[in-house]
């Protein structure tokens, strides 16, 4: 339902706000980190990915870059990842946790 302007059906705007608003509860993005992921993945200016159109740009998708459109959970990916090897890491090295772990 938050992505049915994407398709072009036809909403009154109030139910376009309501649906923006909802869209960055939807998407996870708790604050705006596009100044972080510009730096950790060398992107351009932000002002060189423009929207695709009007309808992007209302829900949030207000590049069209990957990465920067899917904004906070590229942070619990990153996340994720490193407490993987790093759970990796101790299992393989540490006998003691190893047996706590398991």
């Amino acid at each position: 339902m938050i992505h049915m302007p994407l398709l072009k059906v036809k909403f009154p705007p109030n139910v376009v706000l309501v649906l923006s608003n909802f869209f960055n509860i939807v998407t996870f993005d708790f604050f705006d980190c596009t100044d972080a992921l510009q730096t950790m993945f060398n992107l351009q200016n932000i002002d060189y990915y423009l929207p695709y159109n009007d309808e992007f740009n209302l829900l949030g998708y207000s590049f069209n870059s990957f990465i920067l459109n899917l904004g906070m959970p590229v942070f619990f990916i990153l996340g994720y990842l490193f407490l993987l090897i790093c759970y990796c890491l101790v299992y393989k090295f540490h006998e003691p946790l190893r047996k706590w772990l398991s």
